[in-house]
């Protein structure tokens, strides 16, 4: 078994308790960890972070440049 197949099965035996038992930091650095593999699985449907949904940064994400 690979190390994907078994991360998958290991988030798919996840339950809603078993987060909400999570400190709040942990449970924000488990989603930031999601979002990233998320993000790496389907480029093109990348959800941006709180950190980056406005700004200079966010439009050189979304493929803006200046004219």
């Amino acid at each position: 078994m690979s190390i994907v197949e078994k991360v998958t099965a290991l988030l798919y035996a996840l339950r809603r308790e078993d987060i909400e038992r999570l400190p709040p930091a942990e449970r924000r650095r488990l989603a930031y960890i999601c979002l990233h593999v998320a993000g790496i699985a389907e480029p093109a449907s990348r959800p941006s972070t709180p950190a980056r949904t406005a700004g200079v940064l966010a439009a050189l994400d979304n493929g803006e440049r200046s004219t």
